[in-house]
């Protein structure tokens, strides 16, 4: 996958995709939760992790699957139906059986999430709309679904780099403000856009009262 141009360099990278991998493999999770999938680069690379372990895991992938059109420094190839080209991908890696994807909008998910999910969600990955107001409303819809003990990923933390402000928001208003989350800023290769991995270790309704307090003075400043 990664010799297409419209999959690299906008999908994680290979460095990036094997750490992925390897954490799955160490933390053994059962749901996995994919908020952006994009071509499913980091999809096969979550679902190779529960496959080496022998886990009857699954992985839930939600994307739009809009067409990718040339963006340059970015998308640099054109895809229509990406969702096809990342169930293809699937298949050929032989993982189709640990995959499922959801051609839906994240909040349509998180509004019916026990529609979707029987169980609760013990690694969600989060690289949708890295947006503040689309970061933030993707943590908040999901975060209540996370088992306590599971796994919160963002990718793309370090706005320098990867120009977008959401994850980082994400970390620095809620997740370092709480004492109910264990944080780890990874450091990645060949690009530093950054991953967090965080622990859920409790229930915090007080995240509840700083996000719609904060999104309200961040919607009020930029609708200004």
């Amino acid at each position: 996958m990664y010799q297409d141009k419209f999959t690299y360099p906008d999908s994680i990278s290979p460095e990036q995709g094997d750490f992925l991998r390897a954490l799955v493999c160490n933390v053994a999770p059962k749901n996995i939760l994919e908020i952006g999938c994009f071509t499913g680069v980091s999809t096969i690379w979550l679902a190779a992790g529960l496959e080496q372990i022998g886990s009857q895991g699954t992985v839930h992938s939600v994307d739009l699957f809009n067409d990718i059109i040339p963006l340059l420094p970015h998308h640099r190839g054109y895809l229509t139906n990406p969702l096809e080209y990342a169930q293809k991908s699937v298949d050929a890696a032989q993982l189709s059986h640990r995959v499922k994807f959801y051609k839906k909008n994240s909040k349509e998910v998180g509004a019916k999430i026990h529609e979707f999910l029987s169980e609760p969600i013990d690694f969600l990955f989060i690289d949708g709309d890295h947006t503040v107001e689309g970061c933030l409303n993707d943590f908040m819809l999901f975060y209540p679904h996370v088992s306590v003990g599971g796994y919160i990923i963002l990718h793309d933390i370090n706005p320098n780099y990867c120009g977008w402000y959401g994850p980082r928001y994400i970390i620095d208003k809620l997740i370092k403000k709480s004492p109910h989350f264990d944080l780890l800023e990874i450091k990645t290769n060949p690009i530093n856009y950054g991953i967090a991995v965080i622990r859920k270790l409790a229930e915090d309704r007080t995240v509840f009262m700083a996000r719609s307090a904060d999104k309200g003075r961040y919607l009020a400043k930029n609708q200004k």
